[in-house]
């Protein structure tokens, strides 16, 4: 009898930790995804565009196994900076710990900015947020197709 009960509470406790540990590192990669979105943001913020298209930016640099270590040991140092999460911080602490990684952590910086330009701007679903009607060469070019409607350009 002793020894069942032994075996129960073993074999609980294992699939007990079955369940909750993928919870629990899903948790954690939510949070650097929850973090690396925000920082993405604050980087290039438009307030009119959904934030689904910096959220999968930052999914695609966390995915990027090249540099792992460094998006990984910037992550902790945007979070180390307030011991709090980068995400969880308010807009002007966020601009105070970003002008400071800027500064001091340039690699993880300009790793996360460089692939923004592409990952944001080159991102056809984007395009018409930003009025960009993508290529023009197939309709013609711009030249005599919109070229000379630009209403903020003096005469």
């Amino acid at each position: 009898m002793e020894n069942s009960r032994r075996l129960f509470l073993k074999n609980s406790a294992t699939a007990l930790g079955i369940i909750i540990m993928p919870s629990l590192l899903q948790a954690k990669k939510n949070t650097k995804l929850s973090d690396l979105t925000a920082f993405c943001y604050i980087l290039y913020p438009h307030k009119g565009l959904n934030i689904k298209y910096y959220e999968k930016c930052a999914k695609d640099l966390l995915n990027d196994k090249k540099n792992n270590d460094l998006l990984h040991t910037g992550i902790k140092r945007l979070n180390s900076l307030y011991n709090i999460s980068f995400s969880n911080l308010s807009y002007v602490n966020q601009k105070k710990v970003i002008q400071y990684i800027s500064s001091t952590d340039y690699k993880f910086f300009s790793l996360v900015r460089g692939y923004l330009i592409t990952g944001l701007y080159n991102n056809q679903d984007t395009w018409k947020y930003f009025g960009y009607e993508g290529a023009s060469f197939h309709k013609g070019g711009y030249l005599d197709r919109g070229f000379g409607d630009i209403k903020w350009l003096e005469s």
